[in-house]
């Protein structure tokens, strides 16, 4: 659906839903591109965390994967020394994660010459938490034989990953959801391409009820029924 038609068909089915409304009082420009995009923000976090009729969240059903599934991105990174790593510009939230590791202790395989690099599960952190497990000596992060996890922490729009300095993170991979692209008149003749037309029908119809909610409008559940048959 092109970018222009997003913001007609919130007009046009604002008319169809409710005929009487005076098109003088129609909101501008720049409010219908507003609750377009507070409807886009509404239906990816209510889906994803399952505040919604359904009570279903991400990959609960398979309406829920649907849903979603054109705003998850997988993206590999190289680790440096400081085992630091920046998420991504459009990173919304974490859906999984994997660590490759290698290290130099001898009874690590070996391909060839070099040390094997191996894939495995993370360790999760967080800021309260991350000492305690930093200086637990029976914790998965330290090398074991030929086994480890690093254990990760994000803190702001960073990753970190600690280990017992006994083995590297060679890489680190995560599957996020994506922010999706905001709605705009900037390209009115493109193509919105994050999700596809019956998800952007359902962003319409939630935009449309958000509206109503502002304006105390009565008609406010009406739209809300159209959201719950949607789903």
């Amino acid at each position: 659906m092109k970018y222009k038609d997003i913001y007609i068909e919130f007009e046009r089915r604002l008319q169809v839903m409710f005929p009487d409304m005076i098109l003088d009082n129609k909101p501008s420009s720049d409010l219908i591109l507003q609750y377009l995009n507070d409807g886009l923000n509404r239906f990816v976090t209510t889906r994803f965390t399952g505040l919604n009729y359904k009570r279903l969240g991400f990959e609960q059903d398979q309406k829920r994967i649907d849903d979603l599934k054109f705003l998850v991105k997988e993206q590999s990174f190289d680790v440096d020394v400081t085992n630091t790593i920046t998420l991504p510009n459009d990173y919304l939230h974490l859906l999984g994660e994997t660590a490759y590791i290698s290290s130099a202790d001898k009874c690590w395989p070996k391909e060839g010459n070099k040390p094997l690099i191996k894939q495995t599960d993370v360790i999760e952190a967080t800021v309260e938490n991350i000492d305690s497990k930093l200086a637990n000596s029976l914790s998965e992060h330290n090398l074991h034989g030929n086994r480890a996890k690093p254990i990760r922490l994000i803190k702001g729009n960073k990753i970190h990953l600690y280990t017992d300095g006994k083995y590297i993170v060679e890489q680190y991979k995560i599957t996020y959801l994506k922010k999706p692209t905001t709605f705009t008149l900037d390209n009115p003749m493109y193509e919105y391409e994050d999700l596809p037309d019956y998800v952007i029908n359902e962003i319409i119809n939630l935009a449309i009820s958000i509206y109503l909610a502002d304006k105390g409008d009565n008609r406010y559940q009406l739209a809300q029924n159209e959201v719950a048959q949607m789903e």
